[in-house]
């Protein structure tokens, strides 16, 4: 990418991230207190499959998988303002997670502000698991997790996937606002990309164009397919299969 480019990029992300944290604003402080941590545990009961919604306005949201219940983590923050609200509930063997972090409204934020959630989710269930984040960073490692379908929307974050491992039917839609987004894919599952982009590079390794995207070598041969739908306005998008990249 360009230098200008680059630099552009950089300028939309401050002045986006200022006016979603309410820094600009001019509204009265939230007082920083002591950290905090929640610890968040979600029993399964007679859920068969999952959606669980992860709302976060402001911090970092690391995802994995491998937790014997629903969803099981923790949420660490130190404004009081911040603490994660839960709901669950199971409804003819589909359950619905919320977890949602209070808005504060048009008050300012401390830079020293924290809000950091930690969260596994079930290796068994199947889960529809979606997320909206305002300003931060997002990592989800499905590895792990039993996740067929990945809904993203985010306002300025940097969103990281890692898909690598996956070996079922999965689909990843991504809504980002501005900030780079990278995704990692194995080479043994089809893959196929859709991406559409406003400023910023589009990189990828072991994808050809074609069936209306991009797609790896295995699409169409394997028995399970990723598919992948990108929405970036602005901010690089990569996708990774652990080859050279390319770039356009």
């Amino acid at each position: 990418m360009r230098r200008t480019s680059r630099q552009l990029i950089a300028a939309v992300t401050v002045l986006a991230a200022a006016t979603l944290s309410g820094c600009a604003c001019g509204g009265p402080a939230v007082e920083i207190i002591e950290m905090q941590t929640d610890m968040i545990s979600i029993p399964t009961e007679s859920a068969r499959s999952a959606v669980i919604e992860l709302d976060l306005g402001i911090g970092e949201l690391a995802i994995a998988g491998g937790s014997t219940v629903l969803c099981s983590g923790e949420a660490e923050y130190n404004l009081a303002e911040w603490k994660p609200v839960v709901e669950h509930s199971v409804d003819d063997g589909e359950a619905l997670v919320r977890i949602t972090q209070p808005s504060l409204g048009r008050r300012s934020i401390d830079k020293e502000a924290h809000s950091l959630w930690t969260l596994d989710v079930s290796d068994e269930v199947p889960t529809h698991l979606v997320i909206d984040m305002g300003v931060g960073e997002s990592r989800v490692d499905l590895g792990d997790a039993m996740v067929e379908r990945l809904d993203i929307d985010s306002g300025v974050c940097e969103v990281v996937i890692d898909a690598n491992d996956v070996r079922h039917d999965l689909t990843i839609d991504i809504d980002s606002g501005v900030g780079a987004v990278t995704i990692h894919v194995p080479d043994e599952v089809g893959v196929h990309v859709d991406c559409d982009r406003g400023i910023g590079s589009f990189n990828y390794s072991g994808l050809t164009r074609s069936h209306g995207g991009y797609v790896n070598a295995a699409y169409g041969a394997s028995e399970s397919t990723i598919k992948i739908r990108i929405d970036s306005g602005v901010g690089e998008v990569s996708i990774v299969t652990g080859t050279m990249t390319a770039s356009i």
